[in-house]
């Protein structure tokens, strides 16, 4: 389901590879609630369905996928390497398609790709509170060349950790057993996400149980904000819509002081 895709053809849809649950670390790119970040665009995005619930997970496909087949519905969302001004470090941005259409737009007035290294812009990314959602706006500021060490670095970056590899697939057998465990304690914490992790890891710290076999990631990629509010300039495609309920949203931005900063809404733009 995971897939690199070029600016032109974000429209496009399929089905992904399955993969193991281990993926290389990464840094989270985390827009302040109420507040915003300055990012330069430096790859090109990913495609990938994600899970919250039932389960925190990303899907193999919908041909393969148990919580597919279940009845659910995964979230359709996006990866792309940033530089994160405040720091100048090269960032995992994840955001929703609406987000993605609006770096599209701009590629299509610009005549030029969103990452280009001599002819991209900086972009203001900002999150506010709209109707008791959180809803993210993106607006294009000065074209930015990137330098030869900034260069040097997002290769280095996109090397030791691509994006297909950050957003691989769980496998159809991980699924199944996080739905099973969901489906046979409906009431507990997400299976996959950041509060199950913790429960066994403290389950397995305090040796009063098993720890299920599972393998802790570094990266903890398991916590975003699944909210899609905020209308989009210029063209607007439909998006579909979140396995999570605004209460489960409610619940995931509580958690943003570590993990996947995640699908971040749509936002609006200005040329």
């Amino acid at each position: 389901m995971t897939k690199e895709v070029d600016w032109g053809n974000i429209n496009d849809s399929g089905n992904g590879d399955g993969g193991g649950n281990k993926r290389p670390k990464a840094t989270w790119l985390k827009v302040p609630n109420g507040g915003s970040c300055r990012v330069r665009l430096v790859s090109n995005p990913v495609e990938y369905r994600k899970w919250w619930e039932p389960v925190s997970g990303y899907s193999p496909g919908f041909d393969t996928d148990p919580v597919v087949a279940a009845g659910y519905k995964p979230t359709r969302s996006y990866g792309l390497y940033v530089i994160d001004r405040n720091d100048n470090e090269v960032k995992v941005y994840s955001c929703s398609k609406k987000i993605v259409m609006i770096f599209k737009e701009w590629s299509n007035i610009k005549g030029c790709a969103p990452n280009d290294p001599e002819k991209g812009s900086d972009w203001v990314i900002s999150k506010k509170r709209v109707d008791n959602k959180w809803t993210y706006t993106a607006m294009n500021d000065d074209t930015t060349p990137l330098t030869d060490a900034e260069k040097k670095r997002v290769d280095q970056v996109t090397t030791e950790a691509p994006l297909t590899e950050v957003f691989r697939p769980d496998t159809v057998e991980r699924l199944q057993e996080l739905l099973d465990e969901a489906l046979a304690n409906p009431n507990g914490p997400v299976p996959g996400g950041w509060e199950w992790y913790q429960a066994k890891k403290a389950q397995r710290e305090a040796g009063s149980g098993n720890a299920g076999g599972v393998k802790f990631d570094d990266n903890k990629t398991d916590l975003a904000d699944t909210t899609t509010t905020a209308a989009t300039s210029g063209t607007e495609a439909a998006t579909p819509a979140a396995s999570a309920d605004d209460t489960a949203n409610e619940k995931f931005d509580t958690l943003f002081e570590s993990g996947e900063q995640g699908a971040q809404g749509e936002g609006t733009t200005l040329f």
